[in-house]
């Protein structure tokens, strides 16, 4: 019967594997997704050609120290010369979880086929899908090394083995400098000791750990090998390094005190860590500004869709788990815990990091699959005639909706087009298949080696797409990058043309180029046709009795106008009139006329004209607007501009075509 399960075990580890590369490798598109990858993909072509940690490709003035990102990964894939195709990495770091969570299910409960199963559960969940696919990569990846880490580190724990304690603490230091979460492994082992601390439970190797992981953690990063250090690594460094202090004390304590007492220092020392953890974090980043910056996905975290059938399963598995007593010795026992801990901090802080959401999976999936096949073996053993087969089918169904529920969920989003594809339309609103991007096709017609001045949360898809071209400021700043943008913009074109010619063109074969986007909303009347295209997308208030009304929210450039005038050091009553807002969503249109006179009006004018249509701001005027002889741009000149279209809105008299519109333009530095 042994030999059988093992069987039946293996074959599904096999099944699962099979099952997500087909799902992952052969999806039809392999355009990067979302926004880091297309970071990574920059950081290593240009660690194939430079030497320097100076990049001045993102942040062109300046130049963007990229140590203070977690890019040690990227420099080893970028000395694989032979590497092309990023996904690759994701792919296989995937299929090493697959098998893990194998050996971690087997290992905890000695069960095959629930270690099968919980393979299953963990490769088509959508989450685990949506981050580890072929146009997938980032230094999230090594979240499959810090689950191998704590697997280690749990038997060296139950062995009371230093080479194993060792070897953990040299994990957790690569961790440390690689995973954009390497913090996250600090944060699960301070609450196991907290909860020693808790029990009243004194262990040295716990100690010992400890110690080894403060001392190859921060002290790396005050030797140089990285200045990727945010507040959630310093404050994950307090609080383990006061809990290890807080062990020791309490052990002295205990010793010499009553029962009553040795109860009030538990509480004690279980609980001031985490207080005096926050406490001297927040005085740190108050007078030392950390110097990493996190990793910038379009991907929010949105549990019941991100796990599927996970959600459902998870509560039930974890009571089953915990009234079985597997956390009643946690000494003996610690894998049980981390894998509970590992679940809790996972769901928790993927509200900060999303791809957290992938270890949180893997720590619920072997839980969920050993109560699932106890439920089988438990319905087999107890019932009998008609109603065990009942039972039997049912809890066969349930498994195998599961299942079937997360696998087809998650070629669900293999299938969804990347993100660079909707702009900032949400990705809901889409109608139908988009066949490309409107950003990197026009990206086609910008000229080799040129800056191009546009928002900076463009910047990755730009650099990674045309490792030629150069951008001003990304998601991480600088600051001067965002005020030298929004400046520009919002000046009059010679106006314009001197900031460009003196603070970034450094010689007259510098090309820059402008880049703007927006949602614009074409109407399509039964009658009159196509004419007039409202900038921003249509929201439809309809009320009993009266006719629909129209309001337009804008998404894009036209949306961060305001921040662009904070930016840019000016007023907003400069610009905006809050009195023309009906809705607080409008303010961003409420135009007053010296928006006419700036650079940002007259391109995104322009290109609305040069596609054929009447630009209409419902905010600032019902009537279409038309640009007199000195506000059109005269030294910035018209390339290109494109529209894809995304999705419909009806109302009683008209149509809205909602079109993802990017107008490109080229600076004559000459005028």
């Amino acid at each position: 019967m042994d030999r059988v399960k093992a069987v039946a075990g293996i074959s599904l580890l096999i099944i699962s594997i099979i099952l997500y590369v087909y799902i992952a490798y052969t999806i039809p598109s392999r355009v990067l997704d979302d926004k880091a990858p297309w970071m990574h993909k920059h950081v290593i072509e240009f660690y194939r050609e430079a030497s320097t940690s100076r990049d001045h490709v993102l942040w062109y003035v300046v130049g963007k120290d990229l140590y203070r990102s977690p890019i040690l990964l990227d420099i080893v894939v970028a000395a694989a010369t032979s590497l092309s195709n990023l996904g690759l990495v994701s792919i296989t770091l995937s299929i090493i979880l697959s098998i893990l969570v194998y050996i971690t299910t087997y290992t905890t409960f000695k069960e095959h086929v629930a270690a099968g199963i919980a393979s299953l559960l963990t490769v088509t969940t959508p989450v685990v899908m949506y981050w580890f696919r072929i146009n997938m990569y980032g230094s999230y990846v090594m979240l499959v090394i810090g689950y191998l880490t704590v697997l280690v580190y749990s038997i060296a724990l139950k062995r009371r083995s230093m080479p194993l304690t060792i070897l953990t603490a040299i994990l957790v230091s690569i961790l440390w400098i690689t995973w954009s979460s390497g913090w996250f492994l600090l944060l699960i082992v301070t609450s196991y000791t907290l909860v020693l601390i808790y029990s009243g439970i004194y262990n040295r190797y716990v100690l010992l750990s400890n110690i080894l992981f403060l001392l190859t953690t921060i002290p790396l990063n005050i030797i140089g090998l990285s200045r990727y250090v945010t507040v959630y690594h310093i404050i994950s460094y307090y609080l383990l390094g006061l809990s290890t202090i807080a062990l020791v004390v309490l052990n002295k304590v205990l010793s010499r005190e009553k029962a009553i007492a040795s109860n009030i220092w538990k509480l004690v020392g279980s609980t001031a860590p985490a207080v005096m953890a926050i406490a001297l974090t927040l005085i740190t980043v108050y007078y030392i500004k950390p110097p990493g910056f996190m990793e910038i996905y379009v991907k929010t975290y949105r549990p019941l869709p991100d796990y599927m059938s996970i959600a459902i399963l998870a509560p039930f598995a974890l009571v089953l788990f915990m009234r079985a007593g597997y956390l009643s010795n946690i000494v003996e026992k610690p894998l049980e815990y981390f894998l509970v801990s590992g679940f809790i901090a996972g769901i928790l802080f993927a509200s900060i990091d999303p791809s957290l959401a992938v270890y949180a999976v893997a720590s619920i999936a072997p839980m969920i699959a050993y109560g699932l096949e106890r439920l089988y073996w438990a319905t087999v053993g107890t019932l009998s005639g008609k109603i065990k087969y009942l039972v039997i089918a049912a809890v066969i169904w349930i498994i195998a909706a599961s299942l079937i529920a997360n696998a087809y969920s998650s070629y669900t989003v293999a299938l969804s087009k990347p993100a660079v594809y909707y702009g900032p339309v949400p990705r809901g609103l889409v109608e139908g298949v988009l066949e490309n991007s409107t950003l990197l096709s026009i990206l086609d017609y910008v000229g080799e080696n040129s800056i191009v001045v546009t928002y900076w949360g463009r910047s990755y898809w730009i650099v990674g797409y045309r490792d030629d071209l150069y951008t001003l400021a990304d998601d991480n700043g600088p600051l001067e990058g965002y005020k030298l943008v929004s400046r520009i913009l919002l000046s009059d074109e010679y106006t314009a043309l001197g900031i460009i010619n003196n603070t970034i063109v450094k010689d007259r074969n510098t090309t820059v180029y402008i880049l703007l986007s927006e949602i614009v909303s074409v109407e399509k009347h039964p009658v009159l046709g196509t004419k007039n295209a409202h900038i921003g997308r249509p929201v439809v208030f309809r009320r009993p009795g009266e006719e629909s009304e129209v309001r337009f929210i804008p998404l894009d450039d036209a949306a961060r106008i305001i921040n662009y005038i904070d930016l840019a050091g000016y007023d907003t009553r400069r610009y905006i009139d809050k009195s023309k807002a009906t809705y607080s969503f409008e303010t961003p249109l409420a135009w007053n006329d010296n928006m006419r006179r700036t650079v940002f009006f007259s391109l995104l004018i322009t290109a609305i004209n040069k596609l054929g249509y009447s630009a209409i701001n419902d905010v600032y005027s019902k009537l279409e607007i038309d640009l007199a002889d000195i506000e059109k741009p005269r030294h910035i000149v018209f390339v290109n501009a494109s529209m894809t279209y995304m999705y419909t809105v009806s109302t009683e008299r008209m149509d809205y075509k909602v079109y993802w519109m990017v107008a490109l333009y080229r600076v004559e530095l000459g005028g």
